[in-house]
């Protein structure tokens, strides 16, 4: 009876009053939860994904209790002819005919005319008998139903989705932490005090005192939060952060148009939510035996193994295939660290991406691991010198041209759509050119105005501050379109917006004002998981294909934002004034992601470098690949590269998924080969079951975990893990 009341639930266009009550209410749960899951529980990422892995949960588990309402109320629910008879309609009486009426006058002669044929019509009307009217019941009112209907479900889930990464990676785990780190950790070997402290306004952080009581609570705990310090830091860091939403979720009101409508790209992360609200075809998802098939092997093998997690002997199934022993001897070691991954719940989003995208991702990480196999066949480091993390200097420089590369393309081939927005914005009719949002191009220049003129208030040159923001708009927009097109629930850039400018201009010409600002920034541009473009744009694609009325749902995202900004600063204070940024919490975001920018930025200082020209060369290497790529693409029908995959190249990403996207291009290969688009769309529900069991894994052993007592056990269904 639960598959029948979610099988009902698909109609329906506005956003209703109950909708948004129970979005507000998983609101408030997700921010208040997501601090202790990130920082005390550990068990998941709670938002550090493009699509969310607690917003999901939750979202699956109100899908869950929804079917159950419309069950409930489908058992109390009165027949229709009781609900007819209750409100006093009088069942209408069939019509009767006489024989003689319907056998009609007896036939004439045959007639040829069609104009007799009319008059004979006429005279046969008017021998029938006048019948007596039947009366007409009055209209039943039918309440309405007690379920959510299918789009109120999808609007529970755009709001989750919006604010799935502010009390998470994406806002307050990196941010808060960053405004205590100069002062705590400062000592007399690093001279932080000396090269930092002068160029931080004191409107910037909640204190200057590192023997404060507002530092040394944050780190200690056991105290109450200072919430007069806080409060006005934290309103004035909200104002940057909303006009970098407003930047953000009016860049993707821009492009709407473009990828949603003209060049209707996949977005394959709206899959699940979509299909567990819907269903397909009509039928609920949970009626498909496939999708249960597809869910179960994942569900049983992540929970086989978990069992050895908590001591039991049971042989661990191993989900790397160990490439990298294969690979362990020269010249092959040259190739760096290689894994073959495998995730289930990859393998089904990589399934709804079109083919040239998939086969791109892994060719181009192979690309770039046969460069480093060059040098080692070379004894060189021509590729490999330098770097960050997990790349080296070219691949981060190849990476950057491709982007370059892609942008202006996507730009050319949006041009009459883009220069129509610009010309509506200006105050200029367009023919024949709907645009919607008029106002978005205003928000992308305003918004980015503010931005450069907060940093420039707090010291920075305001033509750098505007150029890093354009920069970093670009690349938010590059890892958008990954998102869109590639269904990558995880993305990373290699480099951030900063390292392209001092790759130019060096650190000494930038000031240690600047650099110390710079720090600043990191927390928006370091690891970019769970920022909100990608969230954005998906959830105007749902809007659009439930017909949601943009403007209200728009309104509806910005004050979720605003409210979710201050359920989770109020989290996630709360929770480390008592447990304390210390031993007891997640360490990365109190000693690991705090203090990297600040020992990065003095190095830099400290030991400036010139222009780095042999990185530079490498930004014309890969525009000039990704160009060629481009042009095979546009000009033989047989070339199946998509460049897309190219901006991936020395991620931590590409890194953990590509072998699950190899498996998925030559599962989805096979399959259309051999069994067309038929069998395709028949095996569609068993991959979405993949999909399912990512997100009910990790959940089903987070609820075990916190009956136990564990923490930090992570099922690994999706990177970063």
């Amino acid at each position: 009876m639960i598959l029948d009341a979610m099988d009902e639930g698909a109609t329906g266009r506005a956003i209703t009053l109950r909708a948004a009550i129970v979005a507000l209410a998983a609101l408030v749960f997700l921010c208040w939860f997501s601090p202790r899951e990130d920082l005390v529980l550990q068990n998941m990422i709670s938002g550090g994904h493009s699509a969310p892995l607690l917003a999901t949960v939750v979202f699956i588990i109100i899908v869950v209790l929804n079917g159950l309402v419309g069950a409930i109320a489908r058992t109390m629910r009165p027949s229709a002819g009781l609900a007819a008879a209750s409100q006093g309609a009088v069942p209408a009486k069939p019509e009767t005919t006489s024989p003689q009426t319907d056998k009609g006058p007896p036939p004439g002669p045959k007639v040829t005319s069609g104009k007799e044929r009319r008059r004979r019509r006429i005279e046969q009307q008017k021998a029938r008998p006048a019948q007596p009217a039947a009366p007409v019941a009055p209209r039943v009112v039918e309440p309405p139903p007690a379920a959510l209907s299918s789009t109120e479900l999808l609007f529970v889930y755009c709001i989750l989705l919006a604010v799935s990464g502010i009390p998470s990676m994406g806002l307050v785990d990196y941010l808060i932490p960053q405004l205590i780190a100069p002062y705590y950790y400062a000592t007399s070997e690093n001279r932080w005090a000396e090269l930092f402290h002068p160029y931080i306004p004191a409107w910037l952080v909640p204190s200057q005192d590192e023997k404060s009581q507002v530092i040394q609570g944050f780190v200690t705990g056991k105290s109450f939060v200072p919430w007069g310090a806080w409060i006005p830091v934290l309103a004035v860091w909200s104002t940057f952060v909303l006009a970098l939403y407003v930047v953000m979720i009016s860049t993707c009101a821009i492009l709407r148009r473009q990828w949603v409508e003209h060049e209707r790209l996949a977005f394959p992360l709206v899959k699940l939510p979509v299909t567990l609200a819907s269903g397909i075809g009509g039928v609920s998802i949970f009626r498909q035996r496939l999708f249960w098939i597809g869910a179960a092997l994942p569900l049983l093998l992540y929970s086989w193994n978990a069992l050895a997690d908590y001591r039991l002997s049971v042989p661990v199934i191993p989900l790397d295939i160990g490439i990298g022993a294969l690979l362990s001897s020269p010249p092959w070691s040259a190739m760096g660290s290689t894994h073959g991954y495998i995730y289930p719940a990859l393998i089904g989003f990589f399934y709804f991406v079109p083919l040239d995208v998939t086969v791109g991702i892994w060719v181009f990480y192979i690309f770039v691991k046969f460069q480093r196999l060059l040098d080692g066949l070379l004894g060189i480091s021509f590729f490999t010198k330098g770097g960050l993390w997990y790349a080296s200097s070219a691949e981060i420089h190849q990476s950057m041209g491709a982007l370059a590369v892609l942008t202006l393309s996507w730009i050319w081939v949006a041009r009459r759509h883009l220069w129509a927005l610009v010309r509506r914005a200006l105050g200029r009719t367009v023919e024949g050119e709907e645009v919607g949002y008029p106002l978005a191009i205003w928000g992308v220049v305003g918004g980015l105005a503010y931005m450069a003129l907060f940093f420039h208030i707090a010291g920075m040159s305001f033509t750098l501050a505007l150029t890093v923001f354009v920069v970093y708009l670009v690349i938010c927009i590059g890892l958008t379109r990954l998102v869109a097109q590639a269904g990558l629930m995880y993305v990373q850039s290699p480099y951030q917006p900063t390292d392209v400018v001092l790759a130019m201009t060096g650190a000494k010409s930038v000031g240690l004002n600047s650099l110390t600002l710079f720090t600043f920034q990191f927390p928006f541009y370091f690891d970019m998981a769970g920022f909100l473009m990608p969230s954005a744009m998906n959830v105007l694609k749902i809007g659009d294909e439930y017909r949601m009325e943009r403007r209200r749902l728009v309104g509806a995202v910005f004050i979720a934002i605003v409210l979710a900004m201050a359920v989770s600063f109020a989290s996630f204070l709360t929770l480390v004034y008592e447990k304390g940024g210390n031993e007891t919490t997640n360490s990365w975001y109190f000693k690991g992601s705090p203090v990297y920018p600040l020992n990065d930025y003095a190095a830099r200082y400290r030991n400036p470098k010139p222009v780095d020209t042999h990185a530079l060369s490498f930004v014309g290497v890969g525009a000039a690949v990704c160009a060629a790529v481009m042009f095979m693409q546009r000009t033989f029908f047989w070339w199946g590269i998509n460049p897309l995959g190219y901006l991936l190249v020395g991620t931590w990403v590409v890194f953990k998924s590509w072998f699950s996207c190899l498996l998925a291009w030559l599962i989805k290969f096979i399959i259309l080969k051999y069994g067309g688009g038929r069998l395709y769309h028949r095996l569609a529900p068993f991959f979405i079951g993949l999909i399912f069991a990512g997100f009910a894994a990790p959940a089903l052993w987070a609820i075990i975990d916190l009956i136990t007592g564990r923490t930090s056990h992570v099922i690994p269904t999706f990177p970063p893990d």
